[in-house]
């Protein structure tokens, strides 16, 4: 009824009418994304808000670009709406200056920065040892040790697993549960469900050898401890790269003239 209306009364429709709406654009700090698919996942809960006419996601400078109607759109929706699909929407940068809001983040990203490499030099030092036992057979002098013997050695690679685990690469767990809760599949989902099992398949394969034919109860903690460590090793490196991106950016607006002269007629 109302479409009909709107075309008798104005000969035009309703999207043509839209469009001759002021939209105003605005940038929106989003917290928590970290692949391709939390990009898609933020544009698709954005676009559905009331007033929201497009959306653009970055992941690079962690912000949503939104156009909207003004009136028809509220902040809070679209805050409630980034948190129910597992993000944030940075608050405290709305009542900031960009500089301030830049600087804060340089200091969150030099503090994550520093978080995740002490993760995965812990996941290093511990994933190590547990590489060396699981292809220990390399080795000319261990290749014939008594299946006794490697199944000792199996139970040292499983309790260094743990922590890489629970600590090192908890954050995927976490993660990974919380996007089941929602109904939906991430990144998180796919470390967690692959490393999980690897555990537990290894953890059997020691705890209960007579489960399996024989000669082929070998486990694979290595693969969980690699992953996981390697993982973490890549969001180092990225959360560096968007720091020295940060600087780099704010470093060129602290160049810009802090007051600029008018001359008029000469």
């Amino acid at each position: 009824v109302n479409d009909e209306t709107t075309v008798q009364n104005t000969g035009r429709s309703p999207k043509a009418a839209a469009r001759e709406l002021e939209l105003l654009i605005q940038e929106f700090p989003i917290l928590g994304m970290t692949c391709a698919a939390c990009v898609r996942r933020v544009e698709s809960a954005v676009t559905a808000v009331t007033g929201v006419s497009k959306v653009e996601v970055s992941l690079a400078t962690e912000t949503a670009r939104v156009e909207y109607v003004p009136g028809a759109f509220d902040f809070d929706v679209l805050s409630r709406a980034v948190v129910a699909a597992g993000y944030e929407v940075d608050a405290i940068a709305e009542t900031e200056e960009l500089e301030e809001t830049l600087r804060r983040r340089d200091k969150e990203r030099e503090s994550e920065t520093a978080g995740l490499f002490r993760r995965f030099w812990l996941g290093a030092a511990l994933g190590f040892p547990v590489v060396v036992i699981g292809h220990v057979h390399w080795i000319p002098a261990l290749s014939d040790l008594p299946a006794e013997v490697m199944r000792s050695w199996w139970v040292v690679s499983g309790v260094l697993t743990v922590p890489i685990m629970v600590y090192v690469g908890g954050q995927f767990f976490s993660g990974g549960w919380s996007a089941f809760l929602r109904h939906d599949a991430n990144m998180d989902t796919l470390v967690s469900l692959g490393t999980g099992a690897a555990w537990l398949y290894s953890t059997v394969a020691v705890a209960f050898p007579a489960l399996f034919p024989e000669g082929t109860a070998h486990p694979f903690y290595e693969a969980p401890a690699v992953v996981i460590t390697l993982v973490i090793l890549g969001q180092a490196l990225e959360a560096r790269a968007k720091g020295r991106t940060s600087q780099a950016v704010r470093g060129l607006m602290d160049l810009r003239p802090l007051v600029a002269r008018v001359m008029r007629d000469g």
